[in-house]
């Protein structure tokens, strides 16, 4: 759990949620998901780049919605 990216220096640090065999997940809990979503979705297209750069083969991304329950 909270796995940090060796490269993650390169944009002020940068540490995901859970990375599960291929499967990169990101837990969010925010009141209005809409909001922000392009924000989160960079976070996320950010985070699989610097798995890229550490050759890991992070192939799938997801956001979970804590308070919703929705991915």
């Amino acid at each position: 759990m909270n796995p940090t990216f060796r490269f993650g220096l390169l944009v002020s640090g940068a540490d995901a949620d859970l990375i599960v065999e291929n499967n990169l997940f990101d837990w969010k809990v925010v009141y209005k998901p809409r909001g922000n979503l392009r924000k989160m979705l960079a976070q996320q297209v950010g985070y699989m780049l610097l798995s890229i750069l550490q050759n890991e083969k992070v192939t799938t991304s997801s956001l979970y919605f804590a308070r919703y329950g929705v991915t």
